[in-house]
């Protein structure tokens, strides 16, 4: 993870973002925590200004050496845009422990309500539930490296707190760098075992990872899709080739609403963040997410397994909200009436 640490000085060298005004503005905040902070951690939040109450709230956490005034930023630069647009508040959560990397492996940090980064990150969402009467129905967390590593932590630890985790270049809970160091079972007991006893729903999870990641290795990316086919008890459907831009290949389980994977070929440890699939993915840009529906599909059996399989979508009209055209699309390009296909950027166009 110490790899990350140069990346983000030569992203982030000449960003501050306290003071910047854009229109609402990313703020910290001293006093959330008390002893619900156990692990000092910090904690900055953008809040639309025209915010109404049950707002959604999205935690996003950064990578090892970074910090949540640099993920804003430079990560995530066109969130707050969408945060505006959909009414989500959004939380960056800050370590400033062992080189800024968060504690995603520790006993505590994987139990409930034990001085941890975890119950810290759980309290932030709380002072936002309290504070700004945001919905507890609608609470998402995602992050980058060892923000994703945390993320799946808090999935795993807090099932009954978090609605959705997007995992970016990260790895499975009790992750390893050792290739096929555990079965998908062993795996998905990782994550029962930070809740025994739990039978409730579990957040839905979306997994991002390049093919050429040198830090947290490619493998980690089917130790994830492992871990939570298993715990969520799903097998993959159908794979779509350069979705959600070219050389990526999206892994679709079930039905699509619960686990997606994106492998992205030739990929680096930085894979890019994604707003509108990860957002869609949540169901916050109006309605859930379509998935392609293929005409022919060569289906893959194995939980977690590198996607090679290519289809070929129908025709038909897409749903409002829904994703219409971009680089390397294959679904419908017309939307139902009375919405039109509306250009967002070279990878992705919408019904609105």
């Amino acid at each position: 993870m110490v790899a990350v640490s140069s990346f983000l000085q030569g992203l982030t060298a000449t960003l501050s973002l306290v003071g910047t005004v854009y229109g609402a503005s990313l703020q910290q905040v001293s006093s959330w925590g008390g002893s619900g902070n156990p692990s000092t951690l910090r904690m900055h939040i953008y809040v639309p200004d025209n915010r109404p109450t049950r707002s959604a709230v999205l935690v996003v956490l950064h990578p090892c050496g970074g910090s949540g005034t640099d993920t804003f930023s430079s990560i995530t630069p066109n969130l707050r845009t969408y945060a505006d647009r959909y009414n989500i508040i959004l939380i960056y959560g800050s370590t400033v422990a062992g080189g800024n990397c968060w504690d995603f492996h520790s006993s505590n940090t994987k139990s409930r309500f034990q001085t941890s980064d975890s119950n810290g990150v759980v309290n932030m969402v709380n002072y936002a539930l309290r504070t700004y009467n945001a919905d507890p129905g609608k609470v998402f967390t995602s992050g980058f490296s060892g923000g994703c590593m945390i993320s799946n932590v808090l999935a795993a630890v807090y099932p009954d707190v978090f609605y959705g985790v997007a995992c970016f270049s990260g790895g499975a809970v009790g992750w390893s760098n050792t290739p096929n160091s555990r079965t998908a079972q062993q795996w998905g007991d990782q994550v029962r075992n930070c809740y025994p006893g739990y039978t409730g729903r579990r957040p839905k999870m979306q997994i991002w990872h390049g093919d050429k990641d040198t830090v947290t290795l490619p493998h980690n990316y089917n130790d994830e899709l492992a871990q939570w086919s298993n715990v969520l008890g799903l097998s993959v459907t159908r794979t779509v080739q350069n979705s959600p831009a070219n050389r990526f290949t999206q892994t679709i389980y079930g039905d699509g609403t619960q686990l997606m994977g994106y492998y992205s070929l030739d990929g680096q440890h930085w894979t890019g963040w994604r707003d509108e699939p990860v957002l869609s993915f949540f169901g916050l840009l109006g309605n859930s997410p379509s998935t392609t529906t293929p005409a022919a599909t060569t289906r893959t059996t194995t939980p977690g397994s590198n996607p090679t399989t290519t289809t070929a979508a129908t025709g038909g009209t897409a749903p409002q909200w829904a994703q219409c055209g971009g680089l390397g699309y294959t679904g419908p390009t017309a939307c139902q009436s009375p919405f039109k296909c509306t250009y967002s950027n070279p990878y992705y166009s919408q019904c609105l």
